[in-house]
């Protein structure tokens, strides 16, 4: 082999040597970028799920809220129609009538319903 096949050969191994670097290089940096790809997509779930969760709890809390409100008032106006019951009223105006229950609302929402129960009185015989 004469000098100048050397130096064509040391060129070639020189040139194989920088193309392997880089190839190397080249791998580490996409396995480096997929890497950092995967980290920020796993913080941005991580947002995402934080966020659903403020959410939810949110409207958790509102319902709790409304619920709360519908109750307090029904409660209202349960309280008003039975004490307008218990001044007699509507039994007034039929006095063989007599109130035996008030049921609770049917459901805690605007439009409720509750159950009169009435028991006619027995009429006093006069001899």
């Amino acid at each position: 082999m004469n000098h100048r096949e050397k130096l064509h050969a040391e060129e070639k191994l020189q040139v194989y040597m920088r193309d392997k670097g880089n190839r190397e290089e080249e791998k580490k940096s996409r396995t480096e970028d997929k890497q950092m790809m995967d980290h920020s997509a796993k913080i941005e779930r991580q947002h995402q799920d934080r966020e659903a969760a403020k959410k939810a709890q949110l409207r958790q809390i509102q319902e709790e809220n409304r619920q709360a409100a519908l109750a307090k008032k029904n409660k209202a106006v349960q309280d008003k129609v039975y004490d307008s019951l218990k001044e007699g009223e509507m039994i007034k105006k039929d006095p063989f009538l007599s109130l035996i229950h008030i049921s609770e609302p049917t459901r805690p929402l605007y439009i409720s319903y509750a159950v009169f129960c009435l028991k006619k009185k027995k009429k006093k015989k006069t001899k």
